[in-house]
């Protein structure tokens, strides 16, 4: 059967393998292949018996992922293919823990990866930069929670709240998620407290985050991983009505310190509105 969504799901499917998204500049808005876009494109499309022709679709865009890990760390991903990032972001950008909870679901979910090489993420990989001690900074800032960047040569290193709920998910996949998860359920607890209805707290908790729905997409991926605590955090957020504006095909996906450079992907909302149609279909 003719589906006209996956049909522009495909259509928005670079060579690369690479999901698209457009990145606002000055200059006006240019195309963007990244590591982080493309995964979220795939965890929509993760279905356990893929229609023929579609399975094509995903295996290209796992490639894709798999070129954009680090050797150093081993397991680290960054947002883009080691060589492939654009000239117009002149600051290197080094593995960070977003993109390699993000990828790393996504290779193991499509077959890519077993079980134990996500707790090798975890354990060789993302616990050496998890933060023991409570850091200081933000109210909210918990023990056990995870800095952005898996390097020790940045100098600001941000705690962003909807990354480590993404963490979350990775560490519950990986079947050790009791106790390292803890400590991110209860600082996106005291961050919800603190931004209270205020939306224009959101960003001070998710400075990578320019919409405050992308925190209510991770708290739906955690739930649906079985993160504790999760499925309470996603009824608080819901009830705040920070949805609005997120189907918007313009929505912003995620952005740069400050906001100063803003990412889109149509592609994205069309697997999402794509997904939620599924998921809404009677099941014989």
């Amino acid at each position: 059967m003719n589906d006209p969504a996956w049909s522009e799901i495909a259509a928005g499917q670079a060579p690369s393998g690479a999901f698209l998204s457009l990145v606002q500049l000055t200059s006006g808005p240019v195309t963007d292949e990244n590591a982080f876009v493309t995964a979220l494109v795939l965890e929509r499309l993760a279905t356990r018996e893929p229609a023929p022709g579609r399975g094509d679709v995903c295996e290209r865009a796992l490639d894709f992922l798999e070129r954009c890990e680090r050797a150093a760390p081993r397991g680290g991903f960054a947002f883009y293919p080691i060589g492939a990032q654009p000239r117009w972001l002149r600051e290197p950008l080094p593995a960070d823990v977003d993109d390699t909870a993000l990828c790393s679901l996504a290779l193991y979910r499509g077959g890519r990866w077993s079980q134990n090489r996500l707790r090798h993420q975890v354990v060789e990989v993302l616990d050496r930069y998890r933060l023991a001690a409570k850091p200081g900074g933000a109210e909210w800032f918990q023990p056990g929670v995870y800095p952005t960047w898996l390097s020790d040569q940045r100098r600001r290193n941000p705690i962003d709240v909807c990354a480590n709920v993404n963490v979350a998910t990775l560490l519950e996949a990986s079947g050790l998620g009791e106790s390292r998860s803890r400590g991110i359920v209860h600082m996106v607890e005291a961050a919800l407290d603190w931004v209270a209805n205020r939306r224009e707290r959101m960003q001070a908790i998710m400075p990578y985050y320019c919409h405050p729905a992308e925190l209510g997409h991770a708290l739906q991926r955690a739930v649906s991983a079985g993160v504790s605590g999760a499925d309470e955090l996603l009824a608080r957020f819901d009830a705040q009505g920070w949805w609005q504006g997120s189907e918007d095909r313009a929505a912003p996906i995620c952005c740069s310190l400050g906001a100063r450079v803003v990412w889109s992907s149509p592609v994205l909302q069309v697997a999402r509105a794509w997904k939620r149609h599924q998921l809404a279909e009677p099941r014989e």
